[in-house]
């Protein structure tokens, strides 16, 4: 079994483990994303002691401005950051535009009202397990804060969210596209290299072709293009003529053949 396919059941089952915190906000707010949020900070903190996750609780203005909204929709509606959120954290949000109890927990945490997206992470006691930061709004520094969370927590961090780390990161990410007989077998036999993000199947003038974008700091375009030469799909080197992107049914078609297709993977993943 390969280390991605091990990968995605695990995902799988730890979804299907995973039960709806009482009181939740189930993300219908676009600012909540896809996480299904808890709203009582007692109770998060006794599951926390019953699980020994850590509680990351959401500080975020809802309704809120599009710095809020975009975090929420781009950032809270990934698919491997919202499932690590759900199943490696017990996760509270608390409105920082509210009053009440709410307006009390930014009291007791320090936390200012009416601000932007902030994330805590403490343990059972409300102990901060990782020094408070703002201003990170982007998918791969969330990856990043996640796992340091959970390394100071002396959580493990799952194989799943190394890869969403790693597939968010944007220094050193490079893109070539290969022409060659068949888009599906170059989707299936570039996009298990080593170093390569992601894969998408594309039209050239003329013929087929694969846009793969890489990690250049794992894989040089020199081995790329010589690892793509020692595969069959009738490669013709690198692509040079206009392109444009294939129907959404001719990505990942090997996968759409797989029982897997009824996971939602990211690019990386499948």
């Amino acid at each position: 079994m390969s280390r991605r396919l091990a990968l995605a059941l695990a995902l799988a089952a730890a979804i299907s483990a995973v039960a709806l915190p009482a009181g939740a906000a189930t993300g219908s707010d676009p600012e909540l994303g896809i996480v299904r949020w808890g709203r009582d900070l007692d109770l998060a903190l006794e599951r926390s002691r019953a699980s020994g996750r850590p509680v990351l609780i959401l500080f975020d203005e809802v309704p809120g401005c599009a710095t809020c909204v975009g975090f929420g929709q781009q950032v809270l509606s990934h698919p491997l950051l919202s499932e690590a959120i759900e199943t490696e954290f017990e996760p509270l949000f608390v409105p920082n535009n509210r009053p009440g109890r709410d307006a009390e927990l930014l009291a007791r945490f320090g936390e200012p009202a009416w601000n932007n997206p902030v994330m805590r992470f403490v343990d059972a006691r409300g102990r901060d397990v990782l020094e408070r930061r703002d201003g990170l709004y982007s998918a791969h520094e969330v990856a990043e804060r996640l796992g340091a969370a959970l390394r100071a927590a002396g959580r493990p961090v799952p194989g799943y969210l190394a890869i969403a780390e790693e597939e968010t990161r944007q220094a050193n990410r490079e893109s070539a596209t290969f022409v060659m007989g068949c888009f599906w077998e170059g989707e299936a036999r570039l996009g298990a290299v080593p170093g390569v993000l992601s894969v998408r199947a594309v039209h050239m003038d003329p013929g087929e072709g694969v846009r793969v974008e890489y990690d250049s700091s794992r894989l040089s375009l020199a081995e790329l293009q010589r690892v793509a030469a020692s595969r069959s799909c009738s490669l013709h080197g690198r692509a040079s003529g206009r392109e444009r992107e294939a129907g959404g049914s001719d990505h990942m078609h090997a996968l759409e053949r797989s029982p897997l297709r009824q996971l939602s993977l990211t690019s990386m993943q499948a």
